[in-house]
């Protein structure tokens, strides 16, 4: 049986038209994951630590983290955050020195993240309000009350 891959950057590659805002949005993510796998590897050579140990501390395999290092495999918040913790550093220590000027950063304008996030801020928009339907009505003017301070202009 083939190898299922739940959307993975190689198999978006293939699909996607080369000279597409997607495109180029796909091309920024992997430099960024590539960033990502190179800060995740340096620590834990600094550390003197095996991919097993790692990977044992993160709970996965020591496969899963040669294809993180790599960017074959992205990673998760939340792997990027055990991650975090394990190798003794704050998760924006994995962001540290990326680059303003990654490749396809200039040709994406503001339309062209805004169209890529569009489902994404819909699915969260509706979670929002699904979990602000279900809470008491105290909370919820709590957190109707946070929300509207976190888009108020700063």
């Amino acid at each position: 049986m083939g190898k299922r891959n739940n959307g993975a950057s190689a198999d978006l590659g293939r699909r996607m038209d080369p000279g597409s805002k997607r495109a180029a949005l796909h091309k920024l993510e992997f430099g960024i994951d590539m960033h990502v796998g190179q800060r995740v590897r340096a620590r834990r050579l600094e550390l003197g630590m095996s991919q097993i140990q790692l990977a044992g501390a993160l709970g996965v395999s020591f496969q899963q983290i040669q294809k993180n290092e790599r960017a074959s495999n992205r990673m998760g918040q939340g792997r990027i955050y055990r991650a975090a913790v394990a190798l003794g550093v704050p998760v924006s220590y994995f962001f540290d020195g990326l680059p303003a000027d990654l490749p396809g950063l200039a040709k994406l304008t503001k339309s062209a993240l805004k169209t890529a996030r569009e489902p994404r801020d819909r699915e969260n928009r509706s979670a929002l309000l699904k979990a602000i339907a279900a809470l008491p009505e105290g909370k919820a003017r709590v957190a109707l009350h946070f929300c509207r301070k976190l888009g108020a202009p700063a």
